[in-house]
């Protein structure tokens, strides 16, 4: 890695190989590192695991091979695999790198890897219904979200969804419009706020806000709900409901 040998059996992760992968956001951030794989011997090397390259360990899901090496490799041949890191939460993420082979006294060929995820020191907002993420910029209602609200009669029925909005960042999480939920839309005026979310919601924090669907005519009724907040990259948070 990084023109330098990785010992079979090495423990301690390095930048200076590239088996330290450095850091990575969460929520945005990657990290690729090529490996290479030489053969200083007289005779092919075969790579006989499926994958060749497998990836053991506590945060093995943390990283994955994004282009595995070829076999066999020819006597004074090399081939390269490149492994991503790709954090699914803040810290010291481990896993080890396993190859399967013919060398003699090194099968499995096998090293340490590690990188540490890190959370942007803002806010993250995300918005969910029924226990499900509703993404950002939404456009097609569901009843798995609730974002779908199903039917209600229009003289005398109604029906309420609620919406939980959770901060998974590292700042507190404003909800800065004039209305913290508001309706747009052909048919605004057949959804209202029945109750409104608290803000600020702190980093691991949530609040929730009711959405009452009371519909004026027959037929699909379709709005937009938008939340201005202090998310850097989700403001406002948008997305479709009928």
């Amino acid at each position: 890695g990084n023109a330098t040998s990785i010992a079979d059996g090495d423990t301690t992760p390095d930048a200076a190989d590239h088996t330290d992968f450095g850091s990575a956001d969460v929520t945005t951030g990657s990290v690729d590192r090529t490996f290479t794989l030489n053969n200083t011997g007289t005779a092919a090397l075969t790579l006989g695991g499926t994958p060749k390259v497998a990836i053991l360990g506590a945060n093995a899901a943390d990283f994955s091979v994004t282009t595995q090496p070829t076999s066999p490799v020819s006597p004074s041949g090399s081939t390269t695999f490149v492994v991503r890191f790709d954090p699914g939460a803040a810290g010291t993420r481990s896993a080890t790198l396993s190859l399967a082979n013919n060398d003699s006294d090194e099968n499995p060929y096998d090293f340490a890897i590690q990188g540490t995820g890190t959370v942007a020191a803002g806010p993250e907002m995300d918005v969910q219904g029924n226990s499900a993420s509703v993404a950002d910029g939404d456009t097609t209602p569901a009843a798995a979200d609730h974002t779908d609200f199903g039917s209600a009669e229009v003289a005398a029925g109604s029906v309420d969804r609620t919406f939980t909005v959770k901060n998974t960042g590292a700042g507190d999480l404003n909800l800065t419009g004039k209305q913290r939920v508001a309706l747009a839309g052909a048919n605004a005026a057949d959804f209202s706020v029945t109750s409104w979310p608290t803000t600020p919601v702190s980093p691991n924090g949530s609040t929730t806000f009711v959405v009452r669907f009371d519909p004026r005519a027959a037929g699909t009724r379709s709005a937009t709900i938008s939340i201005a907040n202090n998310d850097a990259d989700e403001n406002p948070y948008e997305y479709a409901i009928q």
